[in-house]
């Protein structure tokens, strides 16, 4: 599929939360992002939360606009941040310990996830026996972000945070998923990519 195919074409540069609504393995939360990012159809891609990618056929378009989309924000938008965690899982609670660290003072959001792949279950559209992978299980943070103001430069923030596993998850095909983003604000979205909304 175009997820898939965008992954396989850049490896280390992309992560994938996919957030059912409407479903068993919808995570409290979902329709906050639904609202966030105004989802008016499913399936809806977006990159960096500032770029829509329409579901397009084939799927080796969607992938590519996916690609396009990394190459435009590394050249006109330079990483000014790095996240690492730590996390750990006792019976089913979940514990992420995460550190940002900024080389310019700003505000920023932090996001933390706990996903699940290799779960087969129905797919619309499809069959009973669809392999879901990338599946939000569980929103550790606000479905947001939470605010991770940093008020000098080279500064780290750090936060611990944890969750409880919603039953019915594979212990052994759960990850922690946690990022970093600087609100785009007034800054100028650079609209290089075609057939993309910003």
């Amino acid at each position: 599929d175009a997820i898939s195919g965008a992954v396989n074409l850049n490896a280390d540069k992309f992560e994938v939360a996919c957030m059912h609504v409407g479903d068993e393995y919808e995570p409290a939360g979902a329709y906050d992002y639904v609202n966030r990012f105004s989802v008016v159809g499913y399936p809806s891609g977006y990159v960096d939360s500032r770029a829509y990618v329409p579901n397009f056929s084939p799927s080796s378009y969607t992938s590519k606009l996916f690609a396009d989309l990394l190459a435009e924000k590394e050249m006109n938008y330079p990483t000014t941040t790095g996240i690492s965690f730590t996390s750990s899982l006792s019976g089913s609670k979940i514990t992420a310990n995460v550190n940002v660290y900024a080389k310019e003072a700003d505000d920023y959001k932090v996001t933390v996830l706990l996903v699940e792949d290799g779960i087969i279950g129905y797919q619309n559209g499809g069959s009973n026996d669809y392999e879901h992978n990338h599946v939000v299980r569980l929103v550790m943070s606000d479905t947001s972000g939470d605010d991770a103001a940093i008020t000098s430069a080279n500064s780290v923030w750090s936060k611990t945070y944890t969750g409880t596993v919603p039953a019915g998850c594979n212990m052994s095909n759960l990850r922690v998923l946690a990022y970093v983003e600087k609100p785009y604000g007034s800054q100028r979205k650079v609209q290089g990519v075609s057939d993309v909304e910003y």
